[in-house]
């Protein structure tokens, strides 16, 4: 497996979490826009600042796909990140289904 890429990431609303948020993935997953470049199977470690949040979590994840930024002008460029089956990822998925659950209400 290659090594994985630092990458530092700032929600600053739920509603561009719920908009990034992948429920449908696995054990879930965020789109993050970048302009950077990234391939299938790129190991990511993504450092997370939720809406409201003072903590930063830190997970592991696999990018999944991507939208380079030469993809048309109604394409936001980035890369769909799959988390880690790790117990971090967990609870961060958890983190993220309960803000969005509570925004809900």
């Amino acid at each position: 497996m290659n090594r994985p890429r630092l990458l530092s990431v700032t929600i600053p609303r739920r509603s561009d979490l719920e908009r990034a948020y992948m429920p449908w993935l696995k054990r879930g997953g965020l789109f993050v826009t970048t302009t950077a470049q990234y391939r299938l199977g790129d190991a990511i470690y993504l450092l997370l600042s939720l809406p409201g949040e003072p903590e930063r979590y830190s997970v592991d994840g696999e990018v999944v796909w991507t939208v380079p930024p030469d993809s048309g002008r109604h394409t936001t460029p980035g890369i769909g990140i799959h988390f880690s089956e790790s117990e971090g990822s967990r609870n961060l998925r958890l983190r993220i289904e309960t803000l969005l659950a509570d925004h809900e209400k």
